[in-house]
């Protein structure tokens, strides 16, 4: 071969460097989040017989799509060898310029939905839940710096995201408008509503339990690119993880059968919607699914692996077209009917 072969001849990637695949576009865009945070609120909304307009599913995806793009953009800049990013970051390290830009764009995009279509209360709500994430933040740094756990990450970011994705089903639902009491403290009783529900707890549980298993599956002597994950902290996780799903598949199979036993016996009434039985069906569905691909993790790469995981998150899609309130809220979105 010619040295003008060779000077034209494409450069290679090193086998340690982690390639881009166009069909992961969804991942490296941070477009998977969103989607199931959208999947799941319409899930929260019909299971509570509650209608959330469009706008706040916009906000909510928008939102959601900032946070994990300002985290990862952050990330990028800690490491200094582009072998030890995983698909994802080393994408934002590649188009930081464009990825900043469309950050900037949204996020003045979603502040005008916000401030022209959202009620006053879900603003303050979201205000407070931002400081979460700011903290939350704050203390996954802290965790790579220190080299010191005081609580998992995976944990902390389960818990936002499912309070974040169910804020607006109860907020529209009435949750706030009952307390009658001012603005600023309302938001405060609201967040305390949400996380002693046990539609969020699980949800949030279930969000903990995919974050764990994405640092279980991607983790790799020498390449371990997260240094707040479990993995580095508790080791034995990788060996007991199984026993995790288990744990939250027989717990959200449990909890609705327990709902129905009390209904059928005629033993009181247990206080919960009559379709928590199919939401926590989606709990479980999405479990198994999780317990399944790690079953047979071995069969995928690190990022095939998180798209499985969150393709796992999905089974609302399924569900939601079984919930009568939901085709009746789908109608409502779509024509306009319901706003106030």
């Amino acid at each position: 071969m010619s040295d003008s072969e060779i000077s034209q001849s494409p450069p290679q990637v090193p086998d340690t460097v982690p390639r881009l695949r166009w069909w992961m576009a969804l991942n490296y865009l941070n477009l998977d989040a969103p989607l199931v945070a959208v999947a799941w609120l319409a899930l929260f909304a019909a299971c509570r017989d509650v209608f959330v307009p469009l706008e706040a599913y916009y906000v909510l995806g928008i939102a959601v799509w900032c946070v994990y793009t300002i985290d990862h953009l952050a990330d990028t800049r800690r490491s200094a060898s582009i072998e030890a990013l995983t698909p994802r970051h080393r994408f934002h390290r590649l188009a930081k310029l464009p990825m900043t830009g469309l950050l900037a764009i949204v996020m003045l995009l979603g502040g005008y939905i916000t401030a022209n279509h959202l009620p006053q209360q879900l603003v303050f709500a979201g205000l407070v839940l931002a400081g979460l994430i700011l903290l939350y933040l704050i203390h996954a740094r802290a965790i790579s710096e220190t080299n010191s756990m005081r609580m998992p990450k995976e944990l902390l970011c389960g818990l936002i995201f499912a309070i974040g994705t169910s804020l607006p089903a109860l907020i529209y639902g009435g949750a706030l408008n009952r307390l009658q009491m001012n603005s600023l403290l309302a938001p405060i009783v609201g967040l305390t509503e949400i996380v002693t529900s046990p539609d969020v707890l699980f949800f949030g549980l279930l969000c903990s339990l995919n974050c764990v298993a994405i640092a279980v599956w991607e983790w790799q002597p020498g390449r371990v690119n997260d240094a707040a994950a479990i993995t580095r902290f508790v080791p034995a996780v990788r060996e007991h993880f199984t026993k995790l799903v288990l744990i939250l598949l027989g717990g959200s199979l449990a909890f609705p059968l327990t709902i129905n036993l009390i209904r059928v016996l005629n033993l009181g009434s247990p206080g919960f919607p009559p379709y928590f039985t199919v939401f926590f069906s989606c709990i479980a569905g999405s479990t198994g699914l999780i317990g399944l691909v790690h079953w047979q993790r071995h069969r995928f790469k690190p990022d095939v692996l998180r798209m499985l995981a969150d393709l796992a998150l999905l089974t609302p899609l399924a569900a939601i077209p079984f919930i009568p309130q939901s085709i009746w809220s789908l109608l409502k979105i779509a024509f306009g009917i319901g706003w106030d």
